[in-house]
Order: C-alpha cells, then sequence, then structure tokens
C-alpha cells in the first residue's frame, strides 16, 4: 500500500487553527506537534516528495525578496499534480470591510501587517484573489478553487483556496541554494 504524504507547513503552536490530523508538521519553531523545525526555504524532505500540501495563514508572512525561494521550494516538495490549500487575508476585502465600518482599525491592522509579536506573526504582503493566482502560477501552482471564500465567520476577510501543482519550477536549479 502507497502512504500518502501530507505536509502541513507553519502549523506551530501561534496558528490559530487545530493541527491536522495525519499529517507531517512543519514549523520555524519548536511546537508540541512539530516534526519539523527549519526555515520555509528549505524543509529536509524528497524532491517530490509529497502529496498534498497546507499552508494555511503562510503565504503573506514570505517577505517578498524570499517568495522565488520559498515558493520553489515548496514546488519541489510536491509531486506534479499534487494538491495544496491553504487560506490568507484578502486585502480587497479588509480594504472594503474597514471603508465600510464593518471592520475596525485593529482587525484591519492585523489582517494586512499581522499581530508583529514575533517574526513568525510579521505580515509582508496581502493579495487579492487575482494576484495570488498570478503569483501561484509563477512557481507552478495552479489556483482552481476560491470556493471556501469568504473564510469562517470570525475572518470574514479570508481568502480560501485549493488547487493543484501544474509544472516544476526550476527555481533551484536556476538560481541554486
Amino acid at each position: 500500500m502507497v502512504k500518502i504524504v501530507r505536509l502541513d507547513i507553519g502549523s506551530g503552536g501561534h496558528n490559530l487553527q487545530k493541527p491536522l490530523e495525519d499529517w507531517i508538521h512543519q514549523d520555524g519553531k519548536p511546537g508540541d506537534h512539530v516534526e519539523i523545525v527549519c526555515d520555509w526555504k528549505k524543509i529536509p524532505r524528497d524532491t517530490e516528495s509529497v502529496d498534498e500540501m497546507h499552508f494555511g495563514d503562510v503565504i503573506e508572512h514570505i517577505p517578498m525578496w524570499q517568495l522565488a525561494e520559498t515558493l520553489g521550494e515548496w514546488n519541489r516538495l510536491l509531486k506534479v499534480g499534487g494538491i495544496f490549500h491553504g487560506s490568507m487575508p484578502n486585502i480587497d476585502r479588509v480594504m472594503k470591510d474597514y471603508a465600510n465600518g464593518t471592520m475596525t482599525l485593529t482587525d484591519a491592522k492585523n489582517a494586512l501587517y499581522g499581530w508583529a509579536d514575533s517574526p513568525f506573526q510579521q505580515h509582508y504582503m496581502t493579495y487579492t484573489k487575482e494576484t495570488l493566482k498570478e503569483t501561484m502560477l509563477t512557481y507552478g501552482f495552479e489556483i482552481e478553487d476560491f470556493s471556501g471564500s469568504p473564510g469562517p465567520a470570525d475572518r470574514p476577510w479570508w481568502l480560501v483556496f485549493k488547487g493543484r501543482k501544474t509544472s516544476r519550477c526550476l527555481w533551484r536549479e536556476l538560481y541554486g541554494d
């Protein structure tokens, strides 16, 4: 029987979600359920060894100057045709909700910039559906579904997305480590 490998990226104790059962959990700092403690740019797993990836509430935490390295690494790990899914703040929704008075300034700032109480909580970028699709496609990931958006009742400004890896990203081969 072939074992399905699922990797939950950025799943540490600071995450708002409960750990996904039967997944391998990665984070930049130790946690009760974290099996792999490392940087997102260099995860110690074999190339194309992961069938499914979850990166919930993490893409906005990638500094723009590390986007190619990080998404290139995630592409390296996920098999072609492998599934990915995640969530993140939607800048369109945050701005509209704040402008029409249905979101407080504090909630808007937290959605846009993070809580910033540690380097792991800093947001470096926010996206719309269109800019997230374009960014992910650049690194070989095609978002196929936003039907989970908006997010849960306590975070209606979240984009919830799912898709597949469509091609290998040759970032490491072109630019090295």
